[in-house]
């Protein structure tokens, strides 16, 4: 559904992802907004309403999906008690249906399911979705699985999605594009904290104690000799370069470099308004590729945290005019350090 022209002049999103069934969360997010008089016109949500288990390329039994589907519906529903119009995109824990435009029950029971399409938000402004992760990786090797599409995939899974971009969006217009997982080019698809599900638990992955050698925690001595050997000659940097360079092999990377190459384009770079993602709930914050600001709010469930954007149609043109990271009240502290979970 779309805003109406009257009340699209100036407009508020609200953009919670990766709840993870906590409906209790969302109840909570509500009743913040309306203690702080924040009048909410759209909800956005980048996917993984729920929780289900996935494996790539292996069905999910029946039983398992029919459970899943009816919580993640929950989720919507409740949802859509901040606001009716709700756009969303199914995250890499959500179910197989959701995936399936032939299906069903692909729309879900609330709002309008962007996965694979795009659609008109307001007058003037689009939304293009795209949901499920593609593996993640650390130091190379795989340690997250994809769903539903492995990268290698992705390029031509996404043709249609490119496609119906080019044939709706007219010049002048702009885009809001939503996708589970974030584009690998922006640190917010990268995971550089030691608990991927939280913003507080002090510590860098790949920072380790100094060992008796000297050496960090976790490096080969053939590594810490080198290391060593470039210091002593003045080359590779020092040690705070080589240290450095160690650790971020350590850090998970979770970004698409198929969704990379979709902003990357010149028609995406003139034409989309933010990109906002999912997924990666340590990568909670903004970042930019090129003159697209990439937008991750974390997870409600797991960081305690959301984003409200503020857009602004000045003279037919649409703007981005603010973007806040937003808490739960005063006990998100204490539950990003509390709980534990996946991606």
């Amino acid at each position: 559904a779309a805003i109406d022209e009257a009340a699209a002049k100036t407009f508020t999103i609200l953009i919670p992802s990766d709840i993870h069934d906590d409906i209790d969360g969302v109840q909570r997010m509500r009743r913040q907004m309306k203690d702080e008089g924040v009048v909410i016109d759209v909800v956005l949500c980048p996917g993984d309403l729920t929780s289900m288990p996935s494996t790539l390329s292996e069905p999910t039994p029946l039983e398992v999906g029919t459970e899943f589907t009816a919580k993640a519906n929950h989720v919507l529903a409740a949802l859509a008690t901040i606001h009716p119009v709700v756009h969303w995109v199914p995250g890499n824990h959500d179910p197989d249906q959701f995936f399936d435009a032939t299906h069903d029950g692909f729309g879900g029971s609330v709002g309008t399911n962007v996965h694979g399409r795009v659609e008109m938000l307001a007058p003037k402004l689009w939304i293009a979705g795209w949901g499920g992760c593609v593996e993640a990786t650390e130091d190379g090797k795989a340690v997250w699985g994809a769903y539903p599409y492995a990268e290698a995939e992705l390029p031509a899974q996404m043709e249609a999605l490119k496609v119906e971009l080019a044939a709706k969006v007219t010049p002048g217009d702009a885009v809001v594009l939503m996708t589970h997982a974030g584009p690998s080019a922006s640190s917010t698809s990268v995971v550089s904290g030691v608990d991927p599900n939280s913003l507080v638990v002090p510590g860098v992955r790949g920072v380790g104690e100094a060992g008796a050698d000297g050496n960090e925690a976790g490096v080969g001595a053939e590594a810490g000799a080198e290391a060593g050997a470039k210091r002593s000659s003045g080359g590779g940097g020092g040690r705070s370069s080589g240290r450095t360079k160690r650790a971020m092999c350590q850090w998970i990377q979770t970004g698409s470099d198929t969704i990379s190459e979709l902003l990357f384009e010149q028609a995406q770079q003139e034409s989309v308004l933010f990109h906002v993602h999912g997924h990666t709930h340590n990568g909670c914050g903004r970042c930019q590729v090129g003159s697209v600001p990439v937008i991750n709010p974390g997870s409600l469930r797991y960081t305690s945290t959301f984003a409200i954007l503020r857009l602004k149609n000045l003279h037919g043109a649409w703007l981005l005019t603010s973007a806040e990271m937003r808490h739960l009240d005063d006990q998100a502290s204490s539950r990003g350090r509390k709980r534990k979970g996946s991606e």
